[in-house]
């Protein structure tokens, strides 16, 4: 499986990936360390993401679909 790892934007400023066996995109890192996290039920599907950002608390984001 081809998966984007990492991204240098025009500034410099590094972007990484993380995934997990099953291919799903698990973290999202900032340039900045901040890490959005992402978590897959047993089907496969986005379950509520939660984020720690390095210069302020973590927080839980959930959704409901339309």
């Amino acid at each position: 499986m081809c998966r984007l790892i990492a991204y240098t934007d025009p500034e410099g400023n590094e972007r990484r990936f993380e995934y997990d066996a099953a291919g799903h995109l698990t973290a999202r890192i900032n340039p900045e360390g901040g890490t959005y996290r992402y978590i897959y039920d047993d089907e496969g599907r986005l379950q509520p993401r939660s984020t720690n950002w390095a210069t302020r608390s973590p927080t839980t984001t959930t959704w409901t679909p339309a």
